[in-house]
């Protein structure tokens, strides 16, 4: 699917980024085959997800309970 969905960007880092925030291990598998610059970014952009959701989530379920 990511294929189809990228066939008009160019850019390898612009394509690893998104399925890396988005699709997480399935997209940084794809972004691998895609090109090593799209694998490195979705490796990245899992990366910067999961850190963001670890700092988030504890805020937010804290925030529920007041």
């Amino acid at each position: 699917m990511a294929r189809f969905l990228f066939r008009s960007i160019d850019d390898d880092r612009a394509k690893g980024l998104a399925l890396g925030l988005a699709a997480h291990a399935f997209g940084t598998v794809e972004a691998w085959q895609i090109s090593h610059t799209a694998g490195r970014y979705a490796a990245f952009g899992l990366a910067v997800n999961g850190l963001v959701t670890a700092v988030w989530v504890p805020i937010f379920i804290s925030a529920l309970s007041i």
